[in-house]
């Protein structure tokens, strides 16, 4: 995957899918080009450590609720969403990840439960799966950009 390439080429750790959403097709000439073509368009969030990070187990932790904007959750990925002033336990690369990055002050990290929670994280994970999920459980499935305009692009 070209994303995960891109990512270690840079020095770039995480791979926290945010958002996924279907690219429709709706002009017939590019349908019958395409076929059946199916086409997503994934938001990822990654972040840059510094060279002598440190490592953390899984833990629980504790957002503040004080980023503007996220005053009652703050969704971390598709999968993840911290809830201001509730213990959320998560993987280790998580907890890594938001201790070494600017948002640290905004989280009170559990050192007492590092060694008894974890939460696996999906490496690689396909946003046409994501996609599906969101289906299954009857969310609704915004178009990207390639849909009528929306004004995104």
């Amino acid at each position: 995957n070209h994303c995960f390439k891109f990512r270690e080429h840079f020095g770039l750790i995480g791979s926290s899918g945010i958002n996924a959403e279907y690219g429709g097709i709706d002009r017939e000439d590019f349908k019958r080009v395409l076929g059946d073509a199916q086409f997503c368009s994934a938001t990822y969030r990654l972040f840059k450590l510094p060279v002598d990070y440190k490592k953390y187990g899984g833990g629980k932790v504790i957002y503040n609720g004080q980023l503007p904007g996220h005053e009652e959750e703050f969704q971390v990925d598709h999968l993840t969403c911290l809830r201001a002033e509730n213990p959320t336990c998560l993987s280790g690369e998580l907890v890594t990840l938001l201790r070494a990055s600017r948002l640290a002050e905004e989280f009170e990290f559990d050192p007492s439960a590092e060694t008894v929670c974890c939460v696996k994280v999906t490496e690689g994970e396909n946003p046409f799966d994501v996609i599906q999920q969101k289906r299954e459980k009857g969310e609704k499935i915004e178009s990207a950009c390639c849909g009528p305009k929306t004004g995104c692009c």
